[in-house]
């Protein structure tokens, strides 16, 4: 595994423990603290350009003209080739990478903007970390697949609390009025119950499998390509 390659694994490391924990603390707490969203954005994004940056010193991009052929191709026997499909040359690969990010942060503080409430500054300032992984793994097209499973799935989350407060309002109000006196929570029964306590749509958990999507459908693809290869 070349420089580059493990670069971008420990990107990808660095992504999976950071939204994972973003995810859990957005479903239990509704919030996303600045102390791992901005920790985790740069430490990503950094060794995201780094991984780049490497593949262009690889590849002698950054010292040689491209020949008749264009520049070769440093992935050409290497343990890694199969999993990081990265565009050749390295200058769009970081393009694509700072793109993805700068265009997540974009839509995301547009959302915030036209919505308000709906959209969190926590959901902002995820969303380019989301877009930074997208772009370095499938460039643009990566992101916008990955965003727009992140708003299938946010629509379906929203359609899902919908009918089930349609369904609550048709009942017995009496059983949803009942707290529990440890938690404080209204009681209920089923999967209701257990997601009543969600007051709002939250976005980053969307966002996020949205981006697990596309980055496991790639290597999936990938690893299918090299074995029929």
């Amino acid at each position: 595994m070349g420089a580059s390659e493990g670069l971008a694994a420990l990107a990808l490391l660095c992504f999976a423990g950071t939204s994972i924990w973003l995810v859990s603390r957005d479903l239990r707490y509704g919030i996303l603290p600045n102390r791992i969203v901005i920790p985790g954005l740069v430490a990503t994004l950094a060794l995201l350009v780094l991984s780049a940056v490497a593949h262009g010193l690889s590849s002698g991009e950054w010292f040689q003209a491209p020949g008749p052929l264009g520049h070769p191709d440093p992935r050409a026997g290497s343990v890694g080739a199969a999993f990081w499909p990265a565009p050749i040359p390295a200058v769009p690969w970081l393009a694509e990478t700072l793109g993805g990010a700068a265009a997540a942060f974009g839509v995301g503080a547009a959302l915030w903007l036209a919505v308000p409430g709906g959209f969190g500054g926590g959901d902002v300032k995820a969303a380019p970390l989301a877009g930074g992984v997208l772009g370095f793994v499938g460039g643009w097209p990566g992101v916008l697949v990955g965003f727009l499973a992140a708003a299938i799935i946010a629509g379906l989350w929203g359609m899902l609390l919908v009918l089930y407060r349609r369904r609550g309002a048709r009942g017995d109000p009496g059983s949803r009025s009942r707290a529990s006196p440890r938690s404080g929570r209204r009681s209920g029964a089923g999967v209701g119950a257990r997601i009543e306590w969600i007051d709002r749509l939250p976005f980053a958990p969307a966002l996020f499998a949205g981006a697990w999507i596309v980055l496991v459908s790639d290597a999936a693809l990938a690893a299918l390509g090299a074995a029929a290869g």
